[in-house]
Parts: structure tokens; sequence; C-alpha cells
């Protein structure tokens, strides 16, 4: 399994079948979702009883009185635009929030999916929390949001209300969260007025959803990872045209931004090369290194150009060769140049378990 770690929160999931997960399995992927607050599970093919049967191994399952289930399914919630006038819209909410005991998760999996539009955003609320100016943290301290129902028609004696903490420990990681809904669901501050807890509420909801903590989820169904890498990833046809595109896109990047400026940059000459986003040889690789680094140097004799980022850590024998290639290998590019291996330009954060 391999977790790539996303900001301001969310993480992506690859190497992991749904349909064969263990135990263990489903541990790790708790403390993800403790941690991360989103699970993203790319190239799962599921159809509605393994999503059932996915969904089961992390506890009884609750469903929203009120929304529409899918025919055969009663446990799982259809969310549509197909043959409805006006598309259905939503706003930053936390599901069901309105009963005492809250779902733990919310599992959303694309069936269908727009040519354009339809992205999930989500915020990160430990986030919210920890950037409270300290008065407002202080003066909220043990209090209380009503939460109430919107948008749905519960049955009779269903629930329709209840209070929970402002501020709301994570009982995995111990973390602390904003817990908050939607302003129209979020009736009432305990020891406010109405005017004042209005207003609270309104600051609280802007806060938390601010561009920088915000994560905006595209759908992809049906696509098998390895498709969507990259459009590019293989050898060039023309080793010396490869070589002078660089040559020129490096001279393009000092006259946009001065010599000095692009002389503190690290160049990284290609992206975790060891997966899909290359799919060459590893000789062929060495030999786009050497071009590549060469072109670099003939544009900006001082710039700093790194080895490539790879996937799963070290990058296991895929670095070990690369290494040894610059050490002793022949540099295949135009004229010889230094061989310094410096770090990589910074990218998502990356696990491996």
């Amino acid at each position: 399994m391999r977790a790539v770690a996303h900001r301001p929160l969310g993480v992506e999931v690859t190497g992991l079948a749904l349909g064969e997960l263990d135990a263990d399995g489903v541990a790790r992927l708790r403390a993800l979702l403790a941690e991360h607050g989103v699970v993203v599970l790319p190239d799962q093919q599921l159809d509605d009883p393994a999503f059932l049967a996915f969904l089961r191994r992390f506890g009884a399952l609750a469903f929203t009185e009120g929304e529409t289930p899918v025919p055969g399914f009663p446990d799982l919630n259809l969310i549509s635009n197909v043959g409805r006038a006006t598309p259905p819209r939503s706003t930053f909410h936390v599901d069901t929030s309105y009963v005492r005991r809250p779902p733990a998760y919310t599992a959303l999996r694309a069936v269908r999916v727009p040519e354009r539009g339809g992205a999930t955003l989500f915020t990160n609320q430990y986030r919210a929390f920890e950037t409270l100016p300290p008065e407002v943290r202080e003066r909220l301290a043990g209090r209380t949001i009503r939460h109430v129902v919107t948008g749905v028609t519960p049955g009779p004696g269903a629930e329709t209300d209840a209070e929970h903490p402002v501020f709301r420990p994570h009982p995995l990681t111990g973390r602390t969260a904003l817990y908050l809904s939607t302003p129209r669901r979020c009736a009432a501050i305990s020891g406010m007025d109405a005017e004042e807890a209005a207003a609270t509420v309104a600051f609280l909801f802007a806060h938390s959803t601010r561009a920088d903590n915000v994560h905006q989820h595209a759908w992809r169904p049906g696509l098998p990872y390895d498709d969507v890498y990259t459009g590019w990833a293989y050898p060039p046809k023309d080793w010396d045209r490869w070589g002078e595109l660089v040559y020129q896109w490096v001279r393009h990047c000092v006259e946009r931004f001065g010599k000095a400026e692009v002389e503190r940059w690290s160049w990284e000459v290609w992206n975790e090369p060891n997966i899909g986003y290359w799919r060459g040889t590893r000789e062929e690789f060495f030999k786009l290194y050497d071009y590549s680094a060469d072109a670099v140097k003939r544009a900006l004799p001082a710039a700093r150009v790194g080895g490539p980022e790879t996937a799963g850590g070290p990058g296991g024998t895929f670095m070990r060769d690369f290494v040894e290639h610059c050490l002793r290998g022949t540099n295949q590019g135009d004229r010889p140049r230094r061989r310094a291996l410096l770090p990589a330009p910074t990218g998502p954060r990356e696990t491996t378990a």
C-alpha cells in the first residue's frame, strides 16, 4: 500500500484492492482517515454489493432518513442530477450532525460524472481549530452548538436536533477539531443570544472554508490508475531535439525570471521514473537524464541539477542503479558536465506502508 499525502488535507492510497482488504488494511485506513481527514482510493472497480461489503468492514451503516436510496440497496444514498431540471447543489456541511451519535465516516463512490464540474470539496477542521485566534478559542472553550436538521424530512420519532461541543477531540488521534456544519444547521451556541451565536457561526464557517483550508477532489471513475499517470512517459524519438527543448526551456526561464533567480532553483529531470511515470527502460532513463542535465548546464552553467524523485522512499534498486550510472557510467549527453546530486524540489509528502 502506498499513500501520498496532500495539503491542506487528504491522502491518496494506491496498491490496495478493497475487495481483498484484511483487518490490518482496515486498521491502516482508519489511521489514515484519522490523520488526514480524507482518503482517496482510485482505480477501485466496485459494484454496489462490493461497495457495501467494504463499508461494513468499518462498522454498522447509517442511512440518513429523507435521502434517496439506491433501488435494491437501502443502505446506499443516490446523489444525481439525471432527470432533474435543477441540479443538486450543496455547501460545506457535516453529514447528519443533528443526531446524538453522528456517523464516523462518509463514503462516496462515483458511478458517472459530468464532463466538467462535479468536484467535491473538503475542509481541514483540525487546521481550522488550530488557526483560530487564541481569544476565540478561549471564548468558545466548553460551549456547544445545537445542530438541527435541514434539507430532508425525517420520519416520525427520528432525531432532528442534537448538542455537540464546538471543539471535539478525535477519538483516535486526540487532536482537536472545529465541529461545525453549514450555518443553517447551527441553530444556537450555548451561553449566547441568537444574534451573537449567528455572528459567531458565520465567522467560524468563513474561517474554516478559506481557500487555503480546502481540498478539491475531481472524480475520475473507471480509469485504471496507470492510464492517468501522464500523457508523456516514453523516451524521445529524437534525443538531440529533446536536448534542444530542455535547453530552450531553461533559457526561457532565465529570460523570464532572471539569471540570479533561476540559479537558485533545483532542477528535477523526471518525477518518480521507477513507477508508471516512466515507461522506458532504466538505461533509456539514464540517457534521458544525461541529455537533460547537459542541456540545463549548457543554458545555465551554474544550474543546480538534481537526481530523480523516486516513489517508495529511497527508490530501491532504481536509485542505486542511477547513482552507479552517475559515478561510473558513460555520459551520453552532448558534452561532459559535473554530476552533482542535489535534493529535488519539494513535492507532495509521501509515505509507504
